[in-house]
């Protein structure tokens, strides 16, 4: 477990070596699940300003939003990002370079290359959207899956990353100590679940040099 928190050595904006976007046979795409609640805002801002908008990854964002409001979250992240953003619509498809919201009152799932809505599967009690987005990606995508953790309460996200682990993907969390709420990232370091334990801004590093690697970038 990687539990630095500080300035890399290099700037993700120097990577010069990543396979283009056609290069990059879609099957291989890697898919970044991203998972947070209160808090989560902020930390999202933080890793998308760091992000390369020319990874080839696409970036699936489940995020607790008030179910009897319309979010803002996508226009929030199109200030922080070069990318497309867009809240999640019911078969739409998954794009490298994208990023998707999702969309209040619903659990997000990523199936054959689509995202799929449905409506929350627990009425009352404790729900866990997150979980439930890294199990979907992971079915597909294996070690092409990554799993991110972000500030937020509760234990949501911590079952999802053992089983993207178990496939050979990739598990990050952000340090408690840049959390403005760190129960989610606690509950995923005690659960032994963290392959890095990084500050937001120093994610984009770790998740580029991972799919620089011949371990995911070959062609499936």
């Amino acid at each position: 477990m990687d539990s630095e928190v500080g300035t890399p050595k290099q700037s993700v904006n120097e990577h010069t070596s990543l396979p283009t976007n056609d290069a990059m046979p879609q099957s291989a795409m890697p898919i970044v699940g991203i998972g947070a609640s209160a808090g989560g805002i902020e930390a999202l801002g933080s890793f998308f300003d760091a992000m390369p908008p020319d990874s080839g990854c696409a970036f699936v964002v489940v995020l607790h939003l008030d179910p009897k409001h319309e979010s803002e979250m996508a226009h929030i992240l199109s200030a922080r990002t070069a990318m497309p953003v867009a809240q999640v619509r019911e078969g739409m498809p998954v794009e490298r370079d994208h990023v998707y919201v999702i969309a209040p009152d619903t659990e997000l799932r990523v199936q054959e290359g689509k995202l799929r809505v449905s409506r929350p599967s627990t009425s009352r009690g404790p729900r866990h959207p997150v979980d439930v987005l890294f199990a979907s990606i992971v079915s597909s995508k294996r070690e092409r899956a990554i799993a991110i953790v972000l500030s937020g309460t509760g234990n949501n996200g911590s079952q999802g990353l053992r089983e993207i682990r178990a496939e050979g993907g990739m598990s990050l969390v952000q340090a408690p100590e840049t959390a403005k709420f760190d129960g989610m990232p606690r509950s995923a370091i005690a659960a032994d679940m963290a392959d890095h334990v990084l500050a937001p801004e120093m994610m984009p590093e770790v998740v580029l040099r991972y799919v620089r690697h011949g371990y995911v970038a070959a062609p499936a």
